[in-house]
């Protein structure tokens, strides 16, 4: 759920500001503002969630932050 929240905020905030212009999404089967489909949202799931749970599984000796920068590259290998 937090993904999907965090994910979505993020697609909103920036879409609110006058300076980003680049939002304009393809049009989907379910919209949920003009600019937002809904298959951005659920996309954030795949790109945060199973990188944090794959990190936080990973070698019981790894530190917070070795988690963290796994979970931040496995991110963005999936992305």
């Amino acid at each position: 759920i937090a993904a999907f929240v965090a994910g979505t905020a993020n697609d909103c905030f920036f879409m609110a500001l006058n300076i980003v212009d680049n939002f304009w999404q393809a049009q989907a089967t379910v919209m949920l503002t003009p600019r937002l489909p809904l298959y951005i949202c659920c996309t954030y799931n795949q790109f945060m969630y199973w990188a944090y749970v794959a990190a936080y599984n990973g070698p019981a000796r790894w530190s917070l932050l070795q988690r963290s920068m796994a979970a931040g590259l496995l991110g963005e290998l999936w992305y």
